[in-house]
């Protein structure tokens, strides 16, 4: 029986390069007849899977987010999400958010730990946080700043034909039908969609796949132009031209 067990415990210390997988899938304001200044979250789901155990931690961290430039929801996003006004009027607004995460993976002690994020595709982390965060110039932990998409991940050959039927990595429903497993809960809720990619992780797991550090996608950093008024471009322009005339002078 002992050997049993070492044989199951030796299958699964593969040569991660993390102790822990994140799982996050955002839920943002959207609508369908209109384009809204800023996409802003409105659910942050974060799922843990310990990669030394292959196991999805029951302890995850939730909150819905109380959206500030679009606060009233359009009837197609509670439509698509099944998130209602009143649970946003009760969330967190996003810097609350972001600190509550914070802390709740710090009382996991992950923080301690090599962790990495993982997406499903490059939206959650590499647009949306990235963007609303720049438009409400509120500053996030680092660690955000990079993520794993697990459409990149996935490996072709476990996709039939009838799975793939368009010119990009198929989602999180395309995947769960490639190895066979059902959908649980509602599709496009944060939290089921972020427990489903979950066990997307967890079985790539057990199918020998090493989750490493090559497959770290880092998130672009915004380049800000400095606008610069008109007085500023005339003194720039009056100190270029007294730099010439000194060094005229000094010829």
């Amino acid at each position: 029986m002992e050997e049993i067990k070492q044989n199951i415990e030796d299958k699964l210390n593969l040569n991660h390069d993390f102790d822990y997988l994140l799982i996050l899938d955002f839920e943002a304001t959207c609508s369908n007849d209109e384009k809204l200044s800023v996409q802003e979250i409105i659910e942050f789901p974060i799922v843990i899977l310990d990669l030394k155990k292959n196991v999805i931690l029951s302890e995850y961290f939730h909150t819905y987010v109380k959206p500030v430039f679009h606060p009233i929801l359009t009837k197609f996003c509670t439509e698509l999400t099944h998130i209602t006004q009143d649970q946003v009027d009760e969330g967190v607004i996003l810097e609350q958010a972001i600190q509550q995460a914070d802390e709740f993976l710090n009382k996991m002690g992950i923080i301690d730990t090599k962790f990495a994020f993982v997406c499903c595709g490059d939206f959650d982390l590499g647009q949306c946080l990235r963007l609303e965060t720049k438009f409400k110039k509120i500053n996030y932990p680092k660690y955000f700043k990079q993520y794993i998409n697990i459409k990149k991940q996935f490996p072709k050959e476990w996709y039939t034909e009838s799975i793939i039927k368009w010119n990009k990595p198929p989602g999180m429903v395309a995947m769960l039908k490639a190895i066979k497993l059902e959908l649980e809960g509602t599709h496009h809720s944060g939290l089921d969609d972020s427990k489903n990619i979950a066990r997307i992780a967890q079985y790539m797991v057990k199918h020998n796949i090493v989750w490493t550090k090559e497959m770290l996608v880092k998130v672009q950093q915004d380049k800000v132009k400095e606008k610069k008024t008109k007085k500023e471009k005339k003194l720039l322009k009056q100190n270029e031209q007294q730099d010439d005339l000194k060094g005229k002078n000094n010829e």
